[in-house]
């Protein structure tokens, strides 16, 4: 388990000009330890212990500029880990009868082709905002609803319905997707107001494309899973970006005595971490699958666990 922590903190120091790469890796790791019984109050104790580890492992080396650059990335860390895990989850938000509903009808509307269902999706998003066309690449195409771009782009759109829809059980397993999307449609100026629009065009679309089937308990289903599709969209394009919260001579300093910790071993590292949690916040132990070991600091899984958080 310590060598855990310790690659963990690897590639999150390995990403620091790119942090919101690693994104999806914290906020998985957020969500599985909640399912562990972490609350966001242990945060505190594992920032506490690695700075300690750290300082000891430096040396002198470890000034307060240091520490502070160190205590700003494990702020930025934990604060998107514990935002994750207290999201609820997605899974188990739709019933089964509202899952076979959906699962029912857009097998319908995607027999039509998903060229067509996607053109037909623009076509109504631009009849109810037509200012939205200013927001995308084809805007000036002269034969707009032919045009290559917008076909590909509504191809793109009901590929991704399909994948949630077929994901309906496991919703959980597209949050990662859901919110890059967000970030990326925030990027091109995608408003929240937007995908109320979107998701107006989008139960029109289904309404013609499957006609008297589309009945109000099927629109009712449709219309709970967009919602609970555009909020994950929606929040994530409202965090603001990791990458550019730690400055250059942060990244600089954070990298510089990584190394100088690392190079004892991730499984040194991890195991040192670990002994300054459970010094700080004994009863954490009882939370991690080693809690019985007799020889607790030679424990194979507490070192493996240690080096995957390391590293």
């Amino acid at each position: 388990h310590g060598v855990k922590v310790v690659n963990t903190i690897g590639v999150a120091v390995s990403k620091l000009d790119q942090l919101d790469e690693v994104i999806p890796v914290l906020q998985d790791l957020g969500r599985k330890h909640a399912g562990y019984g972490a609350l966001p109050e242990h945060y505190d104790v594992v920032g506490k212990a690695l700075l300690k580890t750290l300082r000891v492992a430096c040396g002198s080396s470890f000034k307060p500029e240091v520490e502070s650059a160190w205590a700003k990335l494990y702020g930025i860390v934990s604060k998107v880990m514990v935002e994750a895990a207290s999201q609820l989850p997605l899974s188990g938000q739709l019933t089964a009868a509202e899952i076979k509903l959906v699962k029912h009808t857009w097998a319908s509307a995607a027999a039509l082709g998903a060229e067509t269902v996607g053109v037909a999706v623009f076509k109504n998003i631009f009849e109810l905002a037509p200012t939205a066309l200013a927001l995308y690449s084809f805007k000036d195409e002269q034969d707009l609803y032919n045009s290559p771009k917008l076909k590909a782009h509504g191809v793109k759109v009901v590929n991704t319905i399909g994948v949630a829809v077929s994901k309906l059980d496991q919703l959980d397993e597209v949050i990662p997707v859901l919110q890059d999307l967000g970030r990326k449609h925030a990027g091109y100026g995608a408003l929240p107001e937007h995908y109320d629009v979107v998701g107006k065009a989008l139960l029109k679309t289904l309404r013609v494309a499957c006609g008297s089937s589309f009945k109000p308990e099927v629109e009712s289903a449709w219309a709970k899973l967009y919602g609970i599709v555009s909020k994950v969209m929606v929040e994530a394009a409202s965090q603001l970006p990791l990458s550019g919260q730690l400055t250059a001579a942060e990244i600089k300093l954070v990298k510089h005595t990584w190394a100088s910790a690392a190079a004892l071993g991730a499984e040194t590292v991890g195991v040192a971490v670990f002994k300054n949690i459970f010094e700080l916040a004994p009863t954490a132990l009882a939370l991690y699958s080693f809690k019985d070991e007799q020889d607790l600091y030679n424990s194979p899984k507490l070192k493996a666990h240690g080096v995957k958080v390391v590293n």
